[in-house]
């Protein structure tokens, strides 16, 4: 059994009404006030939609499956970029640049003579921020 809502139009008495789902009516109803006026359905609310078993999945559920899917190839290549580095320069504190080198996604090599290295922000951009 399920709470149906209605609403008086004259005097605004909410009525409730616990029908099955099967087999329920939202015609209006006389209002039990006695003023004469007639109750009518009110929609409480969007329906909930279930998604179990379905054969398509939900916008959410594939929006959220691409991005995990992208977040993790640029984890992948931050991975490798880290691992050229590491097998180029060892442990020097010094970071070097790297491009990648066309041939595939995790394929990088230096940029001679260039570093990477940190964006200073002023004082008063950091107290705005």
């Amino acid at each position: 059994m399920k709470s149906y809502d209605f609403k008086c139009s004259k005097c605004g008495i909410d009525l409730e009404v616990r029908m099955p789902m099967a087999t329920a009516t939202f015609e209006d109803r006389p209002c039990p006030a006695k003023c004469g006026g007639r109750c009518t359905y009110q929609v409480s609310g969007a329906p909930a939609v279930g998604t179990a078993n379905m054969t398509n999945p939900s916008f959410d559920v594939v929006v959220g499956k691409d991005a995990e899917k992208r977040w993790e190839g640029i984890h992948d290549r931050q991975k490798a970029r880290e691992k050229v580095r590491r097998e180029l320069y060892g442990d020097q504190k010094v970071v070097r640049a790297l491009r990648a080198t066309g041939t595939g996604k995790s394929d990088y090599e230096p940029i001679e003579g260039a570093s990477v290295r940190a964006v200073e922000i002023p004082d008063f951009a950091q107290e705005k921020a």
